[in-house]
């Protein structure tokens, strides 16, 4: 998003604007998130910013919703225009439907329960999630600071995040079904 004023305050439009993104933060209907993530006004210290940009993570597994988003921003706000549009676009990852009965096998496995979140989410996994059976994300080790210079892991959760990734990978190499050319399907007798 690109903002131009002209003597108006480029930075408090876009204050405004992040305020107003943040509260579409979650739509419980449309599975929609909208999180402001970089924000620039201004290039010297004693000129009010005329102009400025702000982005957002705009995630929704449906991509009509995303776009849905450019028509709550307004044109103009305190007479700065604000002009808006989706730069970048990752493809939804939907396992709602194809995941529990894998998570619930896994459960039995490991004999405890397993938390599962549907997210928009903005991972590789996300650019051929539509074309396979079954996709799953968010199995690596527990930590903080996602994305940052400050990010870190937990070297305890190693353990017992392998054994849930183990657990899921059973699950479905079990549910494939037994085929001529072995259970997996991909074993090919030596010739």
């Amino acid at each position: 998003m690109l903002f131009r004023s002209q003597g108006r305050s480029a930075l408090t439009a876009l204050a405004e604007l992040a305020d107003t993104l943040t509260v579409l933060a979650i739509d419980e209907d449309e599975e929609l998130t909208v999180t402001p993530t970089q924000l620039h006004v201004g290039d010297a210290d004693n000129i009010v910013p005329p102009a400025g940009w702000i982005h957002c993570d705009v995630r929704a597994f449906h991509p009509e919703n995303a776009k849905n988003v450019l028509a709550l921003i307004p044109e103009e706000i305190g007479g700065v225009r604000i002009e808006a549009e989706l730069t970048q676009r990752f493809p939804a990852l939907d396992s709602r439907e194809s995941a529990p009965p894998t998570i619930r096998a896994a459960e039995d496995l490991l004999g405890l329960p397993l938390l599962s979140v549907s997210r928009g989410g903005s991972a590789d996994v996300n650019f051929f999630a539509g074309r396979i059976p079954l996709a799953l994300d968010g199995l690596g080790p527990v930590g903080s600071g996602d994305h940052t210079s400050h990010e870190y892991v937990l070297s305890s959760s190693f353990l017992p995040r392998t054994e849930v990734a183990l657990a899921l990978a059973i699950s479905i190499l079990t549910s494939l079904p037994t085929t001529p050319l072995g259970k997996f399907g991909w074993v090919r007798e030596q010739t």
